[in-house]
C-alpha cells in the first residue's frame, strides 16, 4: 500500500512538481475532485486510486487509520530523505570505484538568505568508460572563510562516504576565499590532502576575460542600453507592438521579442546582442510609435531609448560586440561539457586565441566589414556616422585623433575591446 505513495513522491521529484498544496492535512476521504487545491501529491494519489489501483483506493478511503495514512508532510520528507540517501549512495559507490576524482564546489545565497555550498565531483566512470560530473548535495554554510569552507567540503565528503584520499583535483572559481594561495579553500584542503591540484574553472576564466573586455566605455554603454530597452519593452502591450513591428518589417525573422541579458555569464549575452541586432529596425519602429503614445511617462522613456540606439557609437559597438561574441560563444559552451578533458579545452582555447590574433592582424579588413554593417544600420535609421567632438581636457573621454569616422571607431571601440582579451 505504501509503494504507490513512494512512487508518487518519485514522480513529483522527477517532474519537478511541488508536493504541498493549500490545505493538505488529514486523510483523503473522497476520490472526487476537491474544490480547493490540496497539492499535486494528493491529487495524483486520488487520480491513481480512481483509475484502477484498488489497494490504494481501499487504503485511502476505507482501511487506513488517521494516524497511519502515510500522507503527512513528515512522511513525505522522510521518503524524500530516503530517496536522497539511495541516490547519494550509488553516486559515492561510483566515485570510490574510480582511481581518482576532483571535487567541484561553489557557494551562493538561496532565496531564503542561507548560504548554500554546491558540492559535486568529476571522475572517470570505468564501467561506462566516460568522464562524469555528478552533483552530490547542497550543504548549508554559515562561515564563508577559506578555512571554514574547506572544513565543510572535506567533512561533507567524509560524511557521504567518499574516500578523500583519492582526491586529485579541486575546481573552484578565482575568488580569494576559494583559490587564494595563502588562506583560500584550496590551500587548507591541501594541508589535509596534499595531492589535489587546484584548477581555476576555465569557463569562469573566459567569463572574466570577456567581462573585463566589456568594461570599455562604448561596449559597456551598449550593453546597458540593450538591457534597458529589453526591460522597457518587456510588458504585454509593448511586446505585442514589437511583435507587430517585427512581422511588418522582418517577416522572415524567427525571433519576435528581445532576450534578457544574463546578469552573470557575459559570454551568454551573445544571444541577447545577436537578437537585438537582428531586430534593430523593428525595435526602432516600435520605440518611435511608443514615443507618440498619450501616456507621457512611456512616451518620454521610449524617446530617451530611441535617442540612445540612434547614436553612431552604439550601433558600431553593437556590431563589434556581436562579432567578437560569435567567436567566444562556442568556446564557452564547449568548456561546460561534462566530458571535456584538459587537452581538448587547451586546444580549443588556443584556436580561439589564434582566431582573435588573426582578427587583430587583419584589423583594417575586419573592421571594414563591421563598419559597413554598422553603416547600413545607420542609413536605415537616418543616423550620420561622424567623428564626435574631441575634448582633450576631459582625460576620461576617448579623444582619438582620426581623419575619418572609420579610423576613429576602429581605434576607439575595436582596438580597446580587443586589447583587453
Amino acid at each position: 500500500m505504501i509503494t504507490p505513495i513512494i512512487e508518487t513522491v518519485m514522480f513529483c521529484g522527477r517532474q519537478e512538481l511541488a508536493l504541498r498544496g493549500h490545505d493538505d492535512a488529514g486523510v483523503i476521504e473522497s476520490l472526487t475532485m476537491q474544490s480547493h487545491n490540496d497539492g499535486n501529491f494528493r491529487a495524483l494519489l486520488r487520480y491513481r486510486a480512481s483509475g484502477g489501483d484498488d489497494n490504494l483506493r481501499r487504503h485511502l478511503v476505507s482501511d487506513s487509520q488517521r494516524n497511519a495514512s502515510y500522507l503527512s508532510p513528515k512522511i513525505q520528507n522522510e521518503i524524500i530523505s530516503s530517496l536522497n540517501n539511495l541516490i547519494l549512495g550509488k553516486l559515492v559507490s561510483r566515485v570510490n570505484s574510480a582511481e581518482c576524482f576532483s571535487v567541484l564546489a561553489d557557494e551562493t545565497t538561496d532565496i531564503s538568505g542561507v548560504e548554500q555550498l554546491s558540492l559535486g565531483v568529476r571522475y572517470l566512470d570505468a564501467v561506462a568508460g566516460q568522464v562524469r560530473e555528478d552533483f552530490l548535495q547542497f550543504v548549508p554554510v554559515y562561515d564563508v572563510t577559506g578555512k571554514a569552507l574547506s572544513t565543510v567540503i572535506l567533512d561533507s565528503l567524509s560524511k557521504f562516504g567518499v574516500r578523500i584520499d583519492k582526491m586529485r583535483g579541486q575546481g573552484y572559481d578565482g575568488a580569494a576565499s576559494m583559490s587564494g594561495h595563502i588562506s583560500g579553500v584550496q590551500t587548507h584542503v591541501r594541508q589535509r590532502c596534499p595531492l589535489p591540484v587546484d584548477v581555476h574553472c576555465s569557463s569562469h576564466s573566459l567569463n572574466l576575460a570577456v567581462s573585463n573586455a566589456c568594461d570599455v566605455a562604448a561596449v559597456r554603454n551598449c550593453m546597458g542600453t540593450i538591457g534597458a530597452v529589453h526591460t522597457f519593452l518587456n510588458t504585454p502591450k509593448r511586446n505585442t507592438l514589437l511583435k507587430q513591428c517585427v512581422e511588418s518589417l522582418l517577416p522572415t525573422s524567427s525571433h519576435h521579442r528581445l532576450k534578457q541579458m544574463c546578469p552573470t555569464r557575459w559570454v551568454e549575452r551573445h544571444d541577447s546582442v545577436h537578437i537585438f541586432k537582428q531586430l534593430m529596425p523593428a525595435v526602432h519602429d516600435c520605440l518611435a510609435k511608443i514615443a507618440e503614445w498619450p501616456d507621457s511617462e512611456s512616451a518620454a522613456r521610449a524617446n530617451q531609448l530611441l535617442c540612445s540606439i540612434r547614436q553612431a557609437e552604439f550601433i558600431v559597438a553593437l556590431c563589434v560586440t556581436a562579432r567578437v561574441f560569435a567567436v567566444t560563444l562556442p568556446l564557452c559552451r564547449e568548456l561546460q561539457r561534462e566530458t571535456l578533458d584538459l587537452a581538448a579545452a587547451l586546444e580549443m582555447a588556443a584556436e580561439v586565441k589564434t582566431v582573435i590574433g588573426d582578427m587583430r592582424a587583419r584589423s583594417e579588413e575586419e573592421f571594414k566589414v563591421i563598419f559597413d554593417t554598422a553603416g547600413a544600420f545607420c542609413a536605415d535609421s537616418g543616423v550620420e556616422i561622424a567623428v564626435p567632438r574631441l575634448a582633450k581636457r576631459l582625460t576620461k573621454r576617448c579623444n582619438v585623433t582620426a581623419d575619418s569616422p572609420e579610423a576613429y571607431y576602429r581605434a576607439a571601440v575595436l582596438f580597446l575591446f580587443w586589447t583587453t582579451f
